[in-house]
């Protein structure tokens, strides 16, 4: 009797260690689901901050531009709109040479300068650049502070400005024509010319990418790329136009780094006002004050 009595508690004593173990194993499992589940929902968030940061940064740029373009008369106005500005570029009427051309520039609010041609470059189809300051001008710097929007260094916008072409699309008839305005193509304010803006904005501190990896997608064209060309030199030094393999987007998904691209195609329109200086019938004869301070007239 004795000895059966020590053979049961043995087996109790096996069996309990078994449940025990069963037990730990189940643990270990659910712990090991929770913590994959945590980090998923981490790494979703996390993506959904970045995606929210990048569009913000986009649209803060067209933000911008549309402000300046209807500030009328004011310094940043001036500065895009004049022959030399990123939109006055393409205001000449008579000349079709420049559709299609890329002005390129890397956005910074905290210059002084909305837009300078000196710190842009410019992208022909054709095949190579014009307007270029220097080697890089224009292009965001992953390497420099400047190239970033804020001084925390997250993020970087590059803006391409461009005059599509209107002889590619099937427009509508009198499409882009002002009512009430003269079809007269000698005329300036005869029509409302089409403009696309990309703003491609990217994370740096997310990205697998190398800076240098960065910068040669920063140079790459935002869009059309095998319409853009760029001058290369072979081995015995000749070189020959070859056509970009990749557009700016394309690039930086392909090496890994966090972007948003923001299209906006806008129509610019000539408003012309008007003010009664002297009336005509019966009228005092001399002109309104308002028009003496608004044209300096004695």
């Amino acid at each position: 009797m004795h000895n059966w009595g020590v053979t049961v508690r043995q087996n109790q004593v096996g069996a309990t260690l078994i449940v025990v173990l069963l037990f730990l194993v189940l643990i270990m499992t659910i712990g090991a689901i929770a913590v994959r589940q945590s980090s998923t929902d981490l790494k979703i968030a996390t993506n959904d901050q970045v995606g929210t940061l990048l569009l913000n940064s986009s649209d803060s740029v067209h933000a911008h531009l549309e402000q300046a373009v209807n500030a009328e008369g004011s310094k940043e106005y001036n500065e895009i709109v004049s022959a030399k500005g990123a939109f006055g570029y393409f205001m000449n009427a008579m000349s079709n040479d420049n559709r299609g051309d890329q002005i390129i520039f890397c956005y910074n609010p905290r210059q002084k300068k909305l837009f300078s041609i000196d710190k842009a470059s410019v992208l022909t189809p054709g095949g190579g650049k014009k307007l270029v300051g220097g080697t890089g001008i224009g292009y965001c710097n992953a390497t420099q502070d400047s190239s970033y929007t804020s001084t925390r260094h997250t993020t970087m916008a590059q803006i391409m400005v461009t005059r599509p072409d209107t002889s590619n699309f099937v427009a509508k008839a009198f499409d882009g024509v002002p009512t009430g305005r003269d079809i007269n193509i000698d005329k300036a304010t005869s029509a409302e010319p089409l403009f696309e803006v990309h703003s491609t904005a990217i994370l740096p501190a997310l990205a697998t990418a190398s800076d240098a990896e960065i910068n040669d997608c920063f140079a790459k064209p935002s869009l059309q790329a095998s319409r853009y060309k760029f001058d290369k030199k072979d081995d015995q030094g000749t070189s020959t136009s070859v056509a970009f393999d990749k557009t700016l987007s394309g690039c930086m998904q392909e090496k890994g780094v966090p972007a948003k691209v923001v299209v906006e195609q806008a129509r610019m329109r000539n408003i012309t006002t008007s003010k009664l200086c002297i009336g005509f019938g019966k009228s005092t004869g001399s002109v309104t004050p308002e028009c003496k301070e608004k044209y300096k007239l004695p």
